[in-house]
């Protein structure tokens, strides 16, 4: 986006102006390339709504300590950074353009960037797919030794084909899920959640003051739609909350629509999964089941055998 998009935008915010908080994402491609675009629109959304909040997803290598330093008065109070393994595996998969090192950079970023701001929240999200899960845990013990004592989640991404299901596919089923979590805990003592929680919160996709903003000012309801063009709503400058895919998320994605939701002993702990997931595949409900309905009685007795500390 340009500079000259900013005030769209704000014009656009403006067209809500009962709304008591603004919360943004940061999103790309990768956000910090255009940095000093986001400092201007974050003063501009600061002066029109005071309850604001921000949080960004990053690759991180771009993360220095200019950055690093304004990233509070900017209000952003958490990044999720991305992995993709131990420093071979990560280098070969996202290689820097001209240095190819670029994990030692993102974990340096990170060092500097506990100095600067310690009480910032970092979820580090490791992208798993059935050719790098064996290192995980290796993974996951060097970043947890590395940043002791400050705000870090570390969760597994999973690489997935959510259209096609092929035996040769690096890429990870919801059997492989399974095999990987139970491997994490019962091999390498990784805590892994295996007792239900609530999913409680609509998806912003069926909220009706939440939008997804493109690089041409196109609107979307739904993360996965960006780019499609027939899945756009509008834009910033003209859009109508009676399209019909708007309608179509907000009230075609509701799960107390559906019988089968409805009898189910899981839900409401679910929440019905994922809308987008329910609209486009709404002829194979079990896509939109969570892992952990499938698989209760084993992540029960796996969550049994933690609370009782049974031996391995």
């Amino acid at each position: 986006m340009s500079e000259e998009d900013i005030p769209k935008i704000v014009s656009f915010v403006k067209n809500y102006p009962l709304i008591k908080f603004l919360r943004v994402t940061w999103y790309g491609g990768e956000p910090l390339l255009r940095f000093p675009f986001i400092e201007s629109l974050t003063s501009e959304l600061k002066a029109i709504v005071p309850n604001y909040e921000a949080s960004m997803i990053t690759n991180g290598y771009l993360l220095d300590e200019e950055v690093a330093s304004k990233l509070k008065s900017l209000c952003i109070k958490q990044l999720q950074v991305t992995i993709d393994g131990l420093r071979a595996t990560h280098n070969a998969r996202r290689p820097h353009v001209i240095y190819n090192d670029s994990f030692e950079k993102i974990i340096s970023n990170l060092e500097n960037l506990f100095s600067v701001y310690p009480e910032i929240k970092i979820s580090l999200r490791v992208n798993v797919d059935k050719t790098n899960c064996d290192e995980y845990h290796d993974l996951y013990d060097f970043l947890v030794n590395k940043f002791k004592g400050y705000e870090l989640r570390i969760h597994p991404g999973y690489v997935t084909d959510d259209y096609s299901v092929c035996k040769y596919s690096s890429c990870m089923q919801k059997d492989d899920k399974v095999t990987f979590l139970l491997k994490q805990h019962e091999k390498y003592n990784i805590p892994m959640g295996f007792y239900p929680r609530s999913e409680f919160g609509e998806c912003g996709a069926r909220h009706i003051n939440s939008f997804v903003i493109g690089p041409s000012g196109e609107l979307y309801k739904c993360w996965n739609d960006i780019g499609i063009k027939e899945k756009s709503v509008g834009n910033i400058e003209n859009y109508s909350l009676s399209n019909s895919l708007m309608v179509k998320y907000l009230m075609e994605a509701d799960p107390l629509s559906s019988n089968e939701c409805k009898e189910c002993f899981y839900f409401p702990i679910c929440n019905g999964g994922c809308p987008y997931t329910r609209i486009y595949r709404s002829g194979d409900t079990k896509s939109v089941c969570q892992l952990m309905k499938e698989h209760l009685q084993e992540f029960l007795m796996e969550h049994y055998k933690i609370k009782n500390k049974f031996p391995k």
